[in-house]
């Protein structure tokens, strides 16, 4: 792949998404008094969830000697400092840009000056540890007062997330469990942060924290090291029923990257669901079109290259497929006879970094496509790597050509061609009568004419940052779906690695500002895991009474007026896709398999919408990584 020499710098920005989260959400602010956490509430009938007590603070030793602030935040301190502090073996040190100097260094380039020097240091840690960083504040952030603007701003929106940390310097404070922001003096201060402190569980992840930043402060070690965290064993869940395999096929060989699902029988393919699902994965190999009751393919289309763009017709009469290594095509099928009735070359590749790389109106007329080019500027040449751009094209799928123009340049989809960090057009929602799509811009959600898509303004109200790096903790990936009734647009927003579930409402009749549940003040959310999407799901009822959200091993059933919680399910494993059946009786999820420490259980589950519990389980499955996942009905005419 011609991107894949951007990997070094997601690895060395991933701890330094977290940083960014808790940097954008501060605002103008006086100083007030802080809330206690909330206390989560219990949900009647409902399996409780452990909730991991504080641990006791840390009393770091010799926190005098940090006088001012370097201008490289690598001379905080050194390889050998922090792998003595964390009790960690630290390979390598590598200063990294914020985001938003990312975004600076791009118009420096359009202005053919130097692009600013990084504020983050990042320490990589052997294993699956991942990285610390140390990030320094802008020289005009340098200041006692933006230090307690962002830390009041913080603990009044996120209370539940926010712990003040005692005897750190004149103050400390940790958000989401992954940064801690410590002020030594007046004008110094700094941010230590965790790539994936999941991987360490609540305290030892604070302790390491507290650790490196007193080691920052005063240039000694503390005492008593522990040992390296290990990853605590979950409590045993029990199996769901497993659908039965046919005794004439012989068994799935081991699991692997490059194995097609299983085969339909005979058997099961006379009782097959009405409804049928589309699912292609990193270095899967196929497009497999699955039946939901037995978790068996009924075709599998080839593809080219590791992974493929994915999308179905709203009818289920049309599977439009992009894929190709060098160069890109974009097949079209009709899904009555698995003939291509349309194949086109692009010139391009699609990009598959930020997600699936295209998406379909609600009426099924646009197809929109998200290209990538290395070579195409602007590009980025200084320390931290060189990178391509990316743009959409509207495919008509009427006419079967494409359009002029693109409706997602940035004055139509604000923050949305950030280089790498481009938005992909997932989750195109419209309201049912075909007024209205809505797509999710850098911190907005676009409202676009479904008529030709064009540009009809935004939502109210700013949403968080969407950061879409596939695989990365620290991001906000966002779902958004609508009600039936078309009345109200709706938007899971996962931040501080799940510390922080905002649910957004509105009304897409007024376009008034929109209504902001977070689900922590309602349930323990588990933090997110490694190595898998980091994304949470979510999906109306047809009737328009109930919301389900997924997130890691975790289902919710909420109301769908008030946005209370009411049933919730532990699953074997966390999720990596989640649809509904086109009668809206069943869900189906698919387990996250991407990750050594997140495998438990393969193959996709079957949940029942009304009792939210497992009714099937496919165990036959392959590995499944990064899928692209969706729900239609069964063609009219089926030659499956």
């Amino acid at each position: 792949m011609r991107y894949a020499r951007s990997g070094n710098l997601l690895a060395a920005l991933a701890a330094v998404v977290v940083v960014g989260s808790l940097t954008a959400c501060a605002t103008t602010a006086t100083s007030t008094p802080m809330a206690a956490p909330p206390t989560a509430t219990p949900i009647p009938g409902a399996t409780p969830v452990p909730v991991v007590a504080t641990p006791t603070p840390v009393s770091p030793t010799g926190l005098a000697k940090l006088t001012s602030l370097p201008e490289n935040p690598c001379d905080l301190l050194t390889v050998e400092q922090i792998s003595a502090a964390t009790g960690l073996q630290v390979t390598a040190q590598q200063r990294v840009p914020t985001h938003e100097e990312y975004n600076e260094s791009l118009q420096a380039q359009r202005e053919n000056r130097a692009p600013p020097a990084g504020s983050v240091c990042s320490y990589e840690m052997s294993g699956e540890f991942g990285s610390i960083s140390l990030m320094l504040p802008s020289p005009e952030g340098r200041t006692s007062a933006a230090y307690w603007e962002a830390r009041n701003t913080y603990f009044r929106g996120f209370a539940g997330s926010a712990q003040a940390i005692p005897g750190l310097g004149e103050d400390a404070w940790l958000g989401g469990g992954a940064s801690l922001r410590v002020l030594v003096r007046e004008g110094v201060w700094f941010t230590v942060s965790l790539q994936w402190p999941h991987l360490f569980g609540v305290a030892a992840s604070r302790d390491l924290l507290v650790r490196t930043a007193s080691a920052a402060i005063s240039g000694e070690v503390p005492a008593a090291v522990a040992p390296p965290p290990t990853v605590a064993p979950r409590s045993p869940i029990p199996r769901p029923p497993t659908a039965t395999p046919d005794p004439d096929r012989p068994p799935p060989t081991k699991s692997s990257l490059s194995n097609p699902l299983p085969t339909i029988a005979p058997p099961e393919r006379e009782s097959a669901s009405d409804t049928r699902l589309y699912l292609t994965a990193f270095q899967n190999g196929f497009v497999s079109v699955v039946d939901p009751i037995s978790g068996h393919a009924l075709q599998q289309i080839p593809v080219d290259g590791d992974q493929a763009g994915v999308t179905v017709s709203p009818d289920g009469s049309r599977l439009y497929v992009t894929d190709g290594r060098q160069e890109g095509q974009l097949r079209v099928f009709d899904t009555s006879t698995w003939e291509v009735i349309h194949r086109q070359s692009l010139s391009n590749l699609s990009l598959m970094l930020g997600g699936n790389p295209i998406a379909l109106s609600p009426d099924g007329r646009w197809l929109v496509l998200s290209f990538y080019d290395y070579e195409r500027g602007p590009r980025v040449p200084n320390e931290f790597g060189e990178y391509g751009t990316r743009w959409t094209q509207v495919f008509d799928t009427e006419r079967l050509e494409f359009l002029s123009g693109d409706p997602f340049e940035p004055d139509n989809c604000p923050g949305a061609f950030i280089g790498l960090f481009g938005l992909p057009p997932a989750d195109l929602v419209g309201r049912p009568d075909g007024s209205e799509v809505y797509a999710q811009c850098q911190g907005s959600v676009a409202v676009l004419g479904a008529d030709d898509l064009s540009p009809l303004g935004a939502m109210s109200g700013s949403t968080p940052l969407a950061i879409p790096i596939v695989g990365w903790p620290g991001k906000v990936k966002v779902a958004l779906a609508v009600s039936p009734d078309g009345g109200r647009l709706l938007g899971l927003y996962p931040m501080d690695l799940g510390a922080n579930l905002l649910l957004y409402a509105w009304d897409t009749r007024a376009r008034s500002d929109p209504k902001v549940v977070r689900l922590n003040d309602q349930i323990d959310a588990p933090y997110a895991t490694a190595g898998r999407g980091d994304a949470g799901y979510l999906v109306a009822s047809h009737d328009g009474q109930r919301l389900f959200v997924a997130w890691e091993d975790m289902l919710w059933s909420l109301d769908a007026e008030t946005l209370q919680i009411g049933q919730e399910l532990r699953l074997p494993s966390p999720v990596d896709g989640m649809v509904q059946s086109i009668g809206g009786r069943e869900l189906y999820l698919l387990p996250s398999t991407s990750g050594n420490l997140t495998v438990r259980e393969q193959g996709m589950f079957t949940v029942d919408a009304r009792t939210l519990q497992v009714v099937r389980h496919a165990s036959d499955w392959p590995r499944i990584v990064w899928p692209f996942f969706f729900a239609a009905p069964r063609p009219s005419s089926p030659s499956d």
